[in-house]
């Protein structure tokens, strides 16, 4: 339907009904035109009806669907089943040419530009989901596997000698299989075990490329999509070595679209180093169905390169698939699909930490993988077909997702063998179960999946027990685990070699201490362990040091030995004369495991002192006397089990010192005393987290703590946290007053707008973290907007200047504020003020009258309406009213410019409001707030000329506590954020001044300045455990600051 066919429409049918049905159509064709103009994901999804009237629109360009069409060649979109056709919408052309599968389609116009349109708005939700820079996509019909293996083959052609792929093992056949479907050979290279995740060895990495030469290298090919304990890839340092040795790199990132870590490891990889492209599957990320990927980069001419390497035609229906998908959702629908996601993810660990140690297993700790995680199921240990059977007992329960992975298993894949097939490693310590939060799950799903695996988990144990019983009963006693076994599960490595030292050390012992004097027995022991074995000296020994193969100890000596052979495990330096422990100093001996460094000279540990000691488990740096220790010391020291840092009068250690050392079994801080001030939170927070045994911590200063122990302090936060207001977000226009209201768990803020005759209603947008517009009342002059929560309906009372005031309610069926009922002008002609407010079981709400002719009035609801309910005094000119509870009873505080403010008390017989009292001496207030502070009542009265004033109500009256200088003051807002209580003072001449409560003062003291032209409100609002106030100008643009906590310890 046209203009035309419209017109000719309404000699048919009432020309009314026309209009409405072409403003119907309109609104369509509106989203469309959007659509195909900015070439993005709408905002707000699209109802069906639109969708599919897009789609026969496109339909109808294709040839196969001309009136009349007569094709008589081989592609002419013939299909035999008239179902077939309805299902795709009739765009049987599919897409692309022989060439090229972005390519467009003479013959069909309207697929090519379904497929256009598709590849835009995909590109547009990368963008949205995290990867910001990307420059180009498509979709095409295959799943990952597939997709991979068309990113190799285009590779082939720009590195023809190149025939290795470098690929950190990832157990999924489809990925490798990937690479040998291309003709290229996988160089594996295996994870490193660090805690309980499996990561990228990037060392191996680096020395297969100059093994093998960068020129023979292919690509690296890396993902960011696996299953715990196997976390993705190091992809920001792998990026950054594919751009020094000119190597390309291709990312799996099969799932990793909804997790916006995963989009963020390949933003950064991108932005500091090189990756040339990004696949991953339509249906893990987008809910649809199996068969179709998205290949995606920064560099838009390779990414055209891959799609020519296409052969033939491709099926549209993936790409009609993710369209339909994406504009039912919408960028917002899509990005709430992405919170939900995240949120279950932390549930699904909460439950599943629950549920391991309830079986006496336990989470793995894999913080690094953001979608999957792992439980242990070391008590199936002792039965490697006992997992096998567990996986198969839970599939035939129907708990699908969940995999369970026994050891040892050995696979062949196109000709390769894995040893400990599916764990992504040979030998991982423990068989497990893993379980992904994918797009789409809810809290259901998690719920039965958890009650179904207990239950299996349960009876899988019942059934071992008894078969256990059973042969322990046949075979008498029950066998004893042999030596190897008690060592391997544990045994007492001390004891082992404290028995070691007593009988084979014991005529070492003298010698020794006559070299070094204050060394710890544990380090003596260690090093006397390692410096006996293998006398034999086969290098040229320092003339400072003692030398065996596998250890050097050196006492007085000035440096560190830099020639040393490649096997010496252990070096001690003792009473050294340098004086700083530079970085990198200990490089060259990558092969120790111990070091001890004791009464030497040095005060200072530089950052990567340590670094290129992969295999360092002992470090020993004692009695020393170290004044600065830097943040990354001890970085790279992920295998070190004990650190003994005693004797070395440390006072400060610096925040994440400890943060690499993953491994950390013992720490050793004896004999130093440290600062518990701020900077030393931190270290409180991680000695009461850490797993690491940790020496006693006691307190130099302050005066209060010296002596204390560090370790037994509940917290330094009130000492170490202060708070700010940070401008978080600027609407662009003025407005006068500000109210917030909660709706069905959501935040929205109503803002009057005087200039723009708006009342604008923003909500909170959980995804973006900013708020945004949800709906708009137009009036004339409003003034104020005031929403009413009675029961589940929602009313905005709008107060205009002109034209009378109304009321809206919010249309559920509309999604929009509708007018609702009108309030009489006869009795409000300058409104200034609404408050709404609860007494017993009915709501009222009052409206204060500024002008002479006016009168404030009460009105009440009635379940249909509210009505003029009492007026309050007239001609007094009233510019605020406050609701309050004074000694358990409703009063009503008006203030006025013609007298002081006035006190109504609520008469229960009457129920009615009835002149009490006067609060003296405060001529000309302009606002009245209340507020409490430890359930104690005080009054906010603000002046525009003259000082404004806090008052507190004791002894059945208001006392004055404090003046505040107040020139220029149309309001000051008292409120409260987390139990912190601030009084904003706005100013027409001069900055705005935000006070705090000072407990000990019992006063509001200067905190911060803020500036605002011409504010005229103050409003608190808290959404997502985050704080905010709003701030109306009557002369510039309406600001939102963020309250934040300050962490002083940072």
């Amino acid at each position: 339907m046209n203009c035309e066919n419209f017109s000719l429409s309404e000699k048919i049918v009432s020309s009314s009904y026309i209009r409405q049905g072409a403003q119907a159509r309109r609104t369509h064709e509106q989203l469309i035109r959007l659509l195909l103009e900015k070439g993005k994901c709408p905002e707000d999804g699209w109802d069906e009806s639109t969708i599919e009237l897009f789609l026969n629109e496109l339909a109808l360009m294709d040839s196969n669907n001309f009136l009349g069409n007569c094709g008589v060649g081989e592609r002419e979109g013939r299909v035999a089943s008239s179902l077939v056709a309805r299902r795709h919408y009739r765009l049987i052309h599919g897409i692309g040419r022989s060439g090229d599968i972005a390519a467009v389609q003479p013959k069909a116009a309207g697929s090519s530009l379904l497929n256009k349109l598709t590849n835009a708005v995909v590109l547009d939700i990368l963008k949205a989901a995290g990867v910001r820079t990307v420059s180009s996509c498509f979709v095409v019909p295959m799943a990952t596997g597939m997709s991979l293996t068309l990113c190799f083959l285009t590779l082939r052609h720009r590195r023809p000698k190149a025939k290795y792929i470098l690929w950190p093992r990832i157990d999924q056949k489809s990925c490798f299989k990937s690479m040998i479907t291309a003709g290229f050979e996988p160089v594996i290279v295996e994870s490193l075990l660090e805690g309980d995740e499996l990561r990228t060895d990037l060392q191996t990495v680096e020395s297969k490329i100059k093994e093998l030469g960068p020129e023979n290298i292919v690509c690296v090919h890396s993902t960011t999509s696996c299953f715990a304990p196997r976390v993705p890839d190091r992809l920001e340092e792998l990026a950054q070595m594919c751009a020094k040795y000119e190597i390309p790199h291709i990312v799996n990132n099969a799932y990793g679209v909804q997790s916006s870590k995963c989009m963020h490891l390949i933003q950064q990889g991108a932005r500091v180093g090189r990756i040339d492209a990004f696949v991953q599957s339509l249906d893990k990320n987008f809910m649809v169905p199996v068969g179709g990927a998205i290949i995606a980069g920064f560099n838009e001419s390779f990414i055209q390169e891959i799609s020519r390497m296409y052969p033939g035609r491709a099926s549209a229906s993936p790409s009609l698939d993710v369209l339909i998908t994406l504009l039912s959702l919408g960028t917002n629908g899509y990005k709430q699909l992405l919170k939900e996601r995240k949120e279950m993810y932390t549930y699904l660990a909460e439950e599943l930490k629950k549920l391991a140690e309830a079986h006496g297993e336990r989470l793995l700790e894999t913080s690094h993988n953001p979608i999957s995680l792992a439980m242990s199921l070391g008590n199936f240990e002792k039965h490697t077909k006992a997992v096998t059977q567990l996986g198969s007992m839970l599939f035939t329960r129907q708990v699908s997702g969940a995999r369970v992975v026994p050891l040892g298993t050995e696979q062949t894949v196109s000709g390769y063998t894995f040893q400990g097939f599916m764990s992504h490693t040979n030998e991982y310590p423990c068989p497990y179960l893993n379980a992904a939060s994918a797009i789409g799950i809810t809290r259901q799903d998690v719920d039965l999946c958890i009650k179904r695996l207990d239950k299996c988990l349960k009876s899988f144990k019942r059934e071992k027990g008894d078969q256990s019983e059973k042969l322990e009963r046949e075979s008498g006693n029950p066998a004893t685990a042999s030596e190897e076994d008690v060592i391997f599960r544990g045994a007492d490595s001390k004891g082992l070699l404290q028995r070691y030292f007593c009988d084979h050390m014991h005529g070492c012992i003298g010698k020794m201490l006559s070299l070094i004097k204050g060394v710890s027995l544990f380090s003596l022991l260690f090093l006397v362990l390692v410096s006996t074995v293998h006398a034999k000296r086969i290098f040229r020994c320092p003339s400072a040091c003692t030398c065996t193969r596998e250890s050097i100890i050196c006492v007085g000596s000035s440096s560190v030995p830099r020639i040393i052979p490649n096997d010496i495990n252990s070096l001690s330096v003792v009473n050294g004369t340098f004086n700083e422990i530079k970085e990198g100093m200990f490089s060259h001996m990558p092969s120790l495991q111990l070091l001890l460094l004791n009464s030497n000279a040095f005060s200072s540990i530089k950052d990567d002192a340590f670094s290129g000691l992969l295999h360092l488990e002992y470090l020993f740096v004692e009695n020393n006397k170290i004044e600065a220790t830097s943040k990354h010391s001890f970085r790279g020291l992920r295998d070190l089990t004990h650190l003994s840092l005693a004797n070395n009068n440390i006072r400060y250690l610096p925040r994440e010192v400890f943060s690499d050392l993953d491994s950390l079994i013992e720490l050793d801080l004896r004999g130093n005393s440290i600062e518990c001030d701020c900077k030393s939170k931190w270290l409180l927070v991680w000695l009461k987290t850490t797993n690491a045994t940790v020496s006693d911590v006691y307190c130099a200063g302050p005066a209060e703590l010296k002596g204390k122990k560090l370790n037994d302090l509940q917290s330094l936060n009130h000492e170490c946290t202060s708070t700010d207001f940070v401008l978080h977000q600027t609407l662009a226009f003025q407005s006068l007053s500000v109210d917030s209201f909660d709706y069905k768990n959501d935040v929205y803020v109503a803002i009057a707008q005087p200039n723009m005759e708006n009342c604008m209603v923003v909500e909170w947008d959980h995804i973006e973290m900013n708020f945004r517009s949800y709906d708009n009342i137009t009036g004339q002059s409003i003034v104020g907007c005031k929403a009413i929560l009675i029961e589940d309906q929602i009313f905005i009372v709008v107060a205009q200047l002109f034209g009378g005031s109304h009321i809206y309610k919010y249309d559920e069926s509309q999604t929009k504020f509708t007018k609702f009922q009108d309030i009489e002008v006869s009795k409000i002609s300058k409104p200034n003020d609404i408050e709404a407010f609860q007494i017993d079981t009915e709501w009222f709400f009052v409206i204060a009258d500024s002008s002479k002719a006016g009168l404030s009035t009460l009105y009440k609801w009635n379940t249909k309406g509210f009505y003029s309910y009492q007026s309050l005094h007239e001609w007094f000119r009233d510019t605020d009213s406050e609701f309050v509870e004074l000694d358990g009873k409703p009063h009503l505080i008006l203030a006025s410019r013609s007298q002081v403010p006035v006190i109504f008390q609520w008469n229960k017989s009457s129920k009615k409001f009835t002149q009490q009292s006067e609060i003296p001496n405060m001529e000309d207030v302009v606002a009245v707030k209340s507020f409490q502070i430890k359930n104690e009542l005080y009054l906010a009265l603000t002046r525009f000329i003259g000082d404004s004033k806090v008052l507190k109500w004791t002894n059945k009256q208001f006392v004055d506590i404090q003046s505040v200088p107040s020139r220029g003051s149309m309001i000051m807002q008292p409120f409260s954020f987390k139990e912190r209580h601030y009084l904003a003072l706005g100013s027409d001449y001069t900055f705005s001044q935000i006070y705090i409560w000072d407990e000990e003062k019992k006063l509001f003291v200067k905190f911060k300045e803020i500036y605002i032209q011409a504010p005229r409100s103050f409003t608190a609002v808290s959404t997502d455990r985050r704080d905010f106030i709003f701030t109306s100008s009557f002369k510039g643009y309406t600001q939102i600051f963020e309250h934040t906590i300050v962490d002083l310890s940072l």
